[in-house]
């Protein structure tokens, strides 16, 4: 007696269990708490230094570099947990929303109707099914006692599952998310003006020569569309050239580029007296002298100085994005020319565009360019998260045109009297009119046995 008492508790047990998994209400709360604690965690960890960063990903949705959990950090541990629970729920709602015999067990406070039949239990079972698949629903067995059997009625069909595509997104958006932490990376963004090579990748072992820039003006003097033409190389071998801008993602030999913006450039050239070039030699980057020199006037630098050691000058230049102190509403480049002896002034211009400028007998060409900020990453975990999306969409779209109708039924015979039918639903599908012509056809079909005439 006590081995089955003890039983019996723990089957209660495990029913309340499963029910409060199954609710409807708790899964939107556990889907809200763990998605706040996940999101707290990945900020606690953003706040610490630099170089603990989870590196984001360029036209990707941040939350998929969120950290599950490496590391010590309280903010990792903390997006662990909730990432976790979002996980762990998921699954158990697809399971019940596409296993037969998984489905929720009757929620509290259902409404019950109980119905007396003329049948035996298997074909009750039959008349049930048949009255219920009048209305779209599949009686599915969840088990079979004695002589009773359970079971759950719900949508059949695409109709039926279609809800629970929103929980496999899920599941497939935190798969990307780890196959990005795994496998995944993003490098720094790298400044590029034309004509100019830099190396890219993991561990650099694609190059990226920037051979053209495109500039679309817009109807409404706004800003400009800007796209780039880039001609990768790896191991030495041109593996060809890719076209980025900052609206689409451009893939090519095996990495994604991205093009995060860009910015105002310049073109520096010099000739002497006998129309001869001139080197030009930058005075902070680049210590190798040059027949054209490029310079990008980023962030980090707005001012740079040039040397032409031949002519015994300094060329100083200094970009603004405007002077209204001198009316110039746009861009404007300050050029300084001094000698390089004693810094005395030999030039002072104010360009608004290319222009040649002429200092005893040395000729200066200088032309208004942009340079451009190229990222790239590897991104295997992009078609996990596209088919992620999509599922979630169509679960939506599933929980909004379909919405949950479910039937708990059993059906027990009884010695020297009719079968036992029971239903139980949700308190608010108590009067649904779908439920009530259930009723009436399984009603309709026991009196006509009952008056003989068959089934």
């Amino acid at each position: 007696m006590r081995r089955t008492t003890l039983n019996r508790r723990i089957t209660l047990l495990g029913a309340e269990v499963w029910r409060a998994v199954a609710s409807r209400r708790l899964a939107i709360v556990v889907l809200a708490v763990a998605l706040a604690v996940s999101v707290a965690g990945v900020v606690a960890s953003s706040r610490l230094t630099e170089a603990a960063r989870v590196p984001g990903y360029y036209g990707v949705a941040p939350l998929l570099a969120m950290p599950w959990g490496e590391g010590t950090s309280p903010g990792s541990r903390l997006a662990g947990v909730g990432l976790g629970a979002i996980a762990a729920l998921s699954l158990v709602r697809l399971l019940q929303a596409w296993v037969v015999g998984w489905g929720a067990t009757v929620p509290r406070g259902a409404q019950v109707r109980l119905h007396e039949v003329p049948w035996g239990v298997e074909e009750t079972w039959r008349e049930v099914g048949a009255a219920l698949a009048a209305t779209g629903l599949r009686l599915e067995s969840a088990g079979a006692r004695g002589d009773a059997r359970l079971g759950l009625a719900r949508r059949s069909g695409l109709a039926g599952r279609l809800s629970g595509a929103f929980y496999l997104g899920v599941l497939l958006l935190l798969a990307a998310s780890l196959v990005a932490q795994g496998w995944g990376w993003a490098g720094e963004p790298v400044e590029l003006a034309l004509g100019e090579t830099r190396a890219f990748g993991e561990h650099g072992e694609v190059t990226a020569r920037l051979e053209q820039i495109e500039i679309t003006p817009t109807s409404d003097d706004g800003i400009p569309s800007l796209a780039s033409t880039l001609r990768l190389s790896r191991e030495g071998n041109v593996a060809g050239d890719v076209r980025v801008n900052t609206l689409r993602r451009a893939s090519a030999a095996g990495l994604a580029l991205y093009q995060l913006g860009y910015g105002p450039a310049a073109r520096v050239a010099a000739r002497g007296t006998d129309g001869a070039a001139l080197r030009l030699q930058s005075m902070a980057q680049d210590p190798e002298p040059r027949t054209v020199a490029r310079i990008s006037f980023s962030g980090r630098q707005q001012e740079h100085l040039l040397a032409l050691p031949e002519a015994n000058m300094v060329v100083r230049m200094v970009h603004y994005p405007s002077l209204e102190a001198r009316g110039i509403a746009g861009p404007v480049l300050h050029v300084r020319v001094e000698r390089g002896i004693d810094g005395l002034s030999l030039a002072d211009e104010f360009l608004t565009e290319g222009r040649q400028l002429r200092i005893n007998g040395i000729t200066l060409d200088i032309d208004f360019e942009y340079y451009v900020v190229v990222r790239a990453a590897r991104e295997p975990h992009l078609p996990i998260a596209a088919l992620g999306a999509t599922m979630v969409l169509l679960g939506m779209i599933g929980f909004v045109a379909w919405p949950d109708r479910r039937v708990w039924v059993a059906v027990r015979a009884r010695e020297g009297a009719e079968t036992l039918c029971q239903f139980a639903v949700e308190p608010r599908e108590a009067s649904a009119g779908w439920l009530a012509g259930v009723e009436a056809v399984l009603v309709e079909r026991a009196c006509g046995r009952r008056d003989g005439g068959g089934n």
